[in-house]
């Protein structure tokens, strides 16, 4: 008989929590944020979501995405930059970038196509954003 853990009330085989962890690394977030998201998309029926396209992985985000959300990008495997979207203009996304000296949000605003944003990772929360990059640097969650 197959391992089982408990996650929110129902239990995962250990396969289970294989293929989590694969879809979670090729979406570039961590397997529990993941199956965070799935728990949070079955809890919310009668929000309206939209599908958007993470390589060929798909995944159900709620409506108004991407504005509020945070993302990171990578150049060479490393971040680079950090932000959150503030708005958007037809494929034109308005950002706001993090200052990587004091870590406070810029009051500068970019304009960012959405073709250029293919290969960002998206965070739906600021603490989700800092878990992702405790866990690329390696750094103990109690650091961040």
């Amino acid at each position: 008989m197959a391992t089982k853990k408990r996650f929110a009330g129902f239990q995962l085989t250990e396969e289970q929590l294989s293929r989590a962890q694969a879809v979670a690394k090729r979406m570039n977030i961590s397997r529990n944020r993941l199956i965070g998201l799935l728990i949070d998309s079955m809890e919310v029926e009668s929000e309206p979501s939209i599908k958007i396209n993470l390589g060929q992985n798909k995944s159900t985000v709620p409506s108004g995405f991407p504005v509020g959300f945070f993302f990171t990008t990578k150049v060479d495997g490393k971040i680079e930059r950090q932000g959150k979207v503030t708005g958007t203009n037809g494929d034109t996304y308005s950002v706001q970038y993090f200052n990587w000296i004091d870590g406070e949000m810029g009051s500068e605003i970019y304009q960012v196509a959405q073709v250029d944003t293919k290969e960002w990772s998206w965070h739906q929360t600021v603490n989700d954003m800092n878990e992702a990059i405790a866990i690329a640097n390696g750094w103990d969650m109690e650091q961040v």
